[in-house]
């Protein structure tokens, strides 16, 4: 089989495109940013305490925690502690079955923590960034968070 230029040149371009695709970040889409983590291992060992909800800072003295283990999730929002079954599957996650405490709060800050448990219910990306930020994406909001 006898190759010209123009076939050398259509073979080198296909395989740039696919080296590039498969140097893409797991968890970010072709052009988003590079070097995020998506081994589940990496959720797990240490505490994560929320910066912002749906795009909101946390500006309280009290910051929700989030606490990853096997397949249960746990933590603790403004008011209640709480609780969840999750899977991860690549960057694919999915919260389940969040259950709470119900302790006696005013219904400003109950009112948060029902905000942040349908946002972490509605979980179906995550991701690590190269700063150590975990972000959960899903729905129209997220939950971004960095280690304690």
């Amino acid at each position: 089989m006898r190759l010209n230029t123009r076939s050398i040149f259509s073979m080198m371009a296909t395989i740039a495109v696919l080296s590039a695709c498969a140097n893409v970040a797991p968890g970010h889409p072709a052009g988003g940013q590079p070097g995020g983590a998506v081994n589940p291992s990496k959720l797990q060992g240490s505490e994560w305490v929320i910066y912002s909800v749906n795009g909101k800072a946390v500006d309280t003295a009290t910051r929700p925690t989030l606490q990853f283990k096997a397949s249960q999730l746990s933590g603790q929002a403004w008011c209640n502690s709480y609780f969840a079954d999750y899977t991860v599957n690549g960057p694919s996650m999915s919260v389940k079955q969040i259950g709470s405490t119900r302790m006696g709060c005013d219904k400003a800050v109950l009112d948060r923590d029902a905000t942040f448990f349908k946002q972490l219910a509605a979980t179906q990306m995550w991701n690590i960034d190269q700063s150590g930020t975990l972000t959960l994406a899903g729905g129209a909001g997220s939950i971004v968070a960095k280690r304690k």
